[in-house]
């Protein structure tokens, strides 16, 4: 199982813009890199954030990339 976590504890406008996945698998020595995910935009705002709501932040970064990848290891495993 793939488990991929992003995290920014301190996040703010500089953190917006389009993110990616992508991994890469060793095989025979060599580090082959996985087709990268379609671009997800993230955006932050900042309107004064309470710390009970930053995990909530954290969580739709982190759940993002996490379906990204798993989405990725599954169409790389299945089809290739």
């Amino acid at each position: 199982m793939n488990v991929s976590v992003l995290s920014i504890p301190q996040a703010g406008p500089n953190n917006t813009g389009e993110f990616t996945c992508g991994y890469e698998e060793n095989v025979g020595g060599r580090w082959i890199p996985s087709p990268r995910s379609w671009a997800v935009n993230v955006t932050v705002n900042v309107t004064g954030t309470a710390p009970s709501f930053l995990w909530v932040q954290e969580l739709v970064v982190g759940g993002s990339f996490f379906l990204i990848n798993g989405l990725i290891f599954l169409v790389s495993h299945c089809c290739f």
